[in-house]
């Protein structure tokens, strides 16, 4: 908070991360400002070898997932619902990138509900492959209610892939129910089931309007018009920047020779800390 307060400006990467700034009294005007995408880029490459190449039918419904592969995800969940759905659809496919522990346990879901043949997996990937496995996306599923803004949901949409996912922070702010999406209230795998069914049985002149408006939200993120808006803020920061009454000065070399002994309290803790750790590590590789 006091750090916040000594700015001139604070930029938030959501509503979500501004609304908890300010219920913590920041006293600085937030402003919000996402990290864009390269829009251009991310919309284009589609390449129409990727479905032979991982061995997919050209017509399946392909759901896909990108992130780190962790509990804070939520994956358990997704996991079982995609699975569900697989089961109902065998039309669909699941395709997941990223690496992290909640891997076996979506290999697991597949395995118990009878469908890991057609899921595809993917560890680290760089952003061309990555490009193109978002063009062969319908669907983009995502769980996780723990997110400061939605960069992945944003690069999908770019790429022309409707997202599914339940409301959380960061994600409210660019999931628009219905609209570019599915934004679900609660956490419900059978809602979650239909949510992605719905997005699969849309007709052309409905999904042809959703189409239009993932460009539109894509443009929103795009990164020249958040570099824009930083800019844009920073100028207006410095030019309503005022020389500081001696009052006001002292209170702000106050705060900041506070911060500095707080860093250098907590820098000698951790060395402490270390020079423990360090002999009792010599005591028993030596006793």
């Amino acid at each position: 908070i006091g750090y916040c307060n000594l700015c001139d400006a604070v930029i938030a990467p959501s509503q979500a991360v501004a609304d908890d700034l300010q219920e913590r009294k920041i006293e600085t005007r937030v402003e919000v400002i996402p990290t864009g995408v390269d829009v251009a880029w991310w919309s284009d490459g589609v390449d129409d070898s990727v479905h032979s190449e991982l061995e997919i039918p050209a017509d399946a419904f392909v759901v896909g997932h990108v992130g780190r592969l962790a509990k804070e995800k939520n994956l358990p969940f997704l996991a079982n619902a995609i699975a569900s759905l697989m089961v109902q659809r065998p039309n669909v496919w699941w395709i997941v990138c990223g690496v992290g522990p909640c891997e076996d346990q979506i290999q697991a879901a597949c395995v118990e509900h009878g469908v890991q043949d057609r899921l595809r997996t993917f560890g680290i990937l760089d952003r061309a492959q990555l490009r193109s496995l978002y063009h062969m996306m319908n669907a983009f599923a995502f769980a996780s209610k723990s997110e400061t803004q939605g960069i992945v949901l944003a690069e999908a949409m770019a790429a022309g892939t409707p997202v599914v996912a339940l409301d959380a922070p960061g994600v409210r702010d660019i999931v628009v129910d219905k609209v570019n999406g599915r934004l679900l209230i609660d956490q419900n795998q059978q809602s979650f089931v239909d949510a992605l069914a719905w997005i699969a049985d849309l007709d052309k002149a409905n999904r042809h309007v959703m189409d239009t408006e993932l460009a539109q939200t894509a443009a929103d993120y795009s990164i020249d018009l958040t570099a824009k808006r930083i800019l844009e803020r920073y100028d207006g920061a410095a030019t309503a920047k005022q020389v500081m009454d001696p009052a006001e000065l002292h209170s702000w070399r106050s705060r900041v020779n506070r911060v500095e002994k707080e860093f250098q309290i907590w820098g000698n803790f951790a060395h402490a800390i270390g020079d423990a750790l360090y002999r009792s590590t010599r005591n028993i590789i030596f006793s």
